[in-house]
């Protein structure tokens, strides 16, 4: 279960993910990125679901749509079709035929950045989303959810009480933190998200589904895109994912 979150303000996003890729029973298969950045938006998607399918996503979408605007407003169509042209694929792999997409980068519409999700195909059990100061928030198929400005987006939601525990200040401005404030926080988040225990699949047992370490890619509003990573945690290949 990948981790995908982002913090959006209008000068620049930041979107962290994880970095491991496991089989249908947790045991890690190796480690790869998790978020593809497209400089001629500007812009970047990273991938909830089968990471085998991020990169043709990735590609069609850069050729098909000028930018994120345009991806937003053609994204429920697209995904469908994309989809239905990856059903083979995904029957192959076993997969639950369902993807949840995050999108964000330069919106010349609003001369602003955006950032918005967008859930594919078959619905999950789980919710798509949180903010870092509210609920959980659904994710109904094929509607684009836009991520708010100066608001930390979660996905998979973490349980406000496993924010505290990370020493994390729920209301904290984040507003007013620079790049290096807001990838601790995000790291820490990370590390939440690290330490639950989620299904990959129906009827299976619960495990620990994020690992690797994180890897922040930042679009910035004058359409300059950043990346770095940050500290490993001890996840080996063949292995499940530890505390």
């Amino acid at each position: 279960m990948t981790a995908v979150n982002v913090i959006t303000h209008r000068e620049r996003v930041t979107v962290c993910t994880d970095t491991a890729c496991y089989d249908g029973g947790g045991y890690v298969q190796g480690f790869t990125s998790k978020a593809i950045a497209l400089p001629h938006w500007p812009g970047v998607i990273a991938l909830r679901g089968p990471l085998y399918v991020l990169a043709q996503l990735a590609v069609e979408a850069g050729l098909r749509f000028a930018d994120v605007d345009a991806f937003a407003e053609g994204a429920p169509d697209f995904l469908a079709d994309f989809l239905e042209q990856q059903d083979h694929l995904l029957g192959q792999h076993g997969e639950i035929a369902g993807i949840q997409v995050t999108v964000a980068g330069l919106s010349r519409a609003r001369n602003a950045c955006r950032a918005f999700v967008v859930q594919a195909g078959e619905k999950w059990d789980v919710p798509g989303a949180q903010w870092m100061q509210g609920d959980a928030v659904d994710l109904p198929v094929g509607e684009i959810l836009d991520l708010p400005l100066d608001v930390l987006s979660m996905s998979p939601p973490v349980p406000d009480a496993d924010v505290r525990r990370a020493g994390i200040d729920p209301d904290a401005d984040l507003s007013s933190l620079g790049m290096a404030g807001e990838q601790k926080l995000l790291s820490r988040i990370m590390g939440a998200q690290r330490q639950m225990r989620l299904p990959l699949n129906a009827g299976l047992e619960p495990i620990r589904a994020v690992g690797g370490q994180p890897v922040y890619v930042t679009v910035f509003r004058d359409g300059t895109i950043t990346t770095s990573a940050g500290t490993r945690w001890p996840d080996r290949t063949g292995n499940l994912i530890g505390p």
